[in-house]
């Protein structure tokens, strides 16, 4: 698949996390360090138990967004992410859940 995500804000601002699985929940972790296949954890009190997903998109060879908080907001580019209407993602685009930022990149 070829894609990552930086951490351009937040704690452990800097870590690129590789995404590896077709599907990846991301989310608040509950603890420092908590891991889980399929998941993406940040521990960052802004950001919503089960916030967001990433789905891959065969056809259209990218990552789609698809919001999960009822509560908090994702934002693409600045842009709030409609829960009817996933957002693909693409090389440089900034994905904000409560103060944390990430940066999709190619790897």
């Amino acid at each position: 698949m070829g894609f990552q995500l930086r951490i351009v804000q937040g704690e452990n601002q800097g870590q690129v996390l590789p995404l590896t699985e077709k599907s990846i929940l991301m989310g608040r972790a509950t603890t420092m360090g908590e891991a889980a296949a399929g998941f993406l954890f940040f521990y960052e009190a802004t950001v919503s138990r089960q916030h967001a997903e990433l789905r891959w998109d065969e056809k259209k060879r990218g990552y789609l967004l698809h919001q999960r908080s009822q509560t908090n907001k994702t934002l693409v580019d600045n842009q709030p992410v409609d829960p009817k209407a996933p957002k693909l993602l693409t090389v440089g685009c900034k994905i904000q859940m409560g103060l944390l930022i990430l940066s999709m990149e190619s790897d």
